[in-house]
């Protein structure tokens, strides 16, 4: 509060809500001939950090999730960072299945240490990611679906994902081409209970159907780190056609991938199915 008595901030907060009518099927996917982004896996630093990204907000369907009572993981760390986020919940209702909101131009003010139980403020931060003094930060809120007693590996709960971080990822209106990577992670992987390996995989092929490339936040987790880049590293030695969302869909949305027994190693599932898989084995 010190430093806005003594610098007002300028510029304007924007929120915008992005959606998609009619949502994708799993044909459409299955079908797309776009290439798959490129993915980038970085074990340090977190989204909140980047620039010039588009920043992934891991929503509750109710903006905000818990941040004024105590809620103390993704979402309510970034509004926390960026107070100014705060405002979405005095305007935004409930998020729809095929809707994704779009905060713009919040300043942020706060560096933090821990996570969850042993969250706690660091330092200050001086926001200098900014343009005539507006700063210039886009974040992207979308909510996963609670996976807890839910069959996650099936088609309706897998589609639903899928289209819902491609609502997020997509070209906004007022967005220029080449569009900003995104800047991503365990999406609905903590409380919600969602699988790693899946939601990279879901997000990938969102974000390359939406034409961006991805830089994927995995938090010191070695072990997954090694799993993606296992998997990334099929496709760039691949001297077969280029993949592409379609083929890669083809995959995801296969009978093999039902199987609930994936939980915690749908990767090297995924890296199996994609190594074995030649040109010619795609109708």
């Amino acid at each position: 509060f010190e430093r806005l008595m003594q610098s007002p901030p300028v510029g304007a907060i924007t929120i915008k809500r992005k959606v998609l009518e009619p949502p994708f099927t799993v044909s459409d996917w299955q079908k797309s001939a776009l290439p798959l982004c490129r993915v980038t896996v970085h074990e340090e630093g977190g989204i909140e950090d980047t620039k010039d990204m588009l920043e992934a907000d891991f929503a509750n369907e109710y903006i905000g999730g818990g941040v004024l009572h105590g809620g103390n993981v993704q979402e309510e760390i970034r509004f926390l960072l960026s107070p100014e986020c705060m405002v979405t919940m005095l305007m935004c209702p409930k998020m729809e299945e095929t809707e994704a909101l779009l905060i713009e131009g919040t300043e942020r003010f706060n560096r933090h240490s821990g996570y969850g139980g042993s969250l706690d403020w660091a330092a200050d931060y001086v926001d200098e990611q900014t343009e005539d003094g507006q700063p210039l930060t886009k974040i992207v809120a979308f909510d996963a679906l609670v996976m807890i007693g839910r069959p996650q590996f099936d088609d309706p709960s897998k589609l639903r994902e899928l289209n819902k971080a491609f609502i997020a990822f997509q070209k906004g209106p007022d967005e220029a081409v080449p569009l900003q990577p995104i800047a991503t992670g365990h999406w609905g992987c903590g409380m919600f209970r969602g699988d790693k390996g899946l939601k990279m995989a879901l997000q990938w092929l969102a974000a390359s159907q939406a034409q961006r490339d991805m830089h994927y936040f995995i938090f010191a987790d070695k072990c997954l780190g090694e799993a993606m880049e296992n998997v990334i590293s099929v496709m760039q030695n691949d001297g077969s056609e280029p993949w592409t969302v379609g083929k890669l869909a083809q995959i995801v949305f296969s009978e093999e991938a039902h199987d609930e027994d994936l939980q915690g190693r749908f990767l090297p599932f995924l890296r199996t199915k994609m190594a074995s898989l030649s040109t010619g084995a795609w109708a």
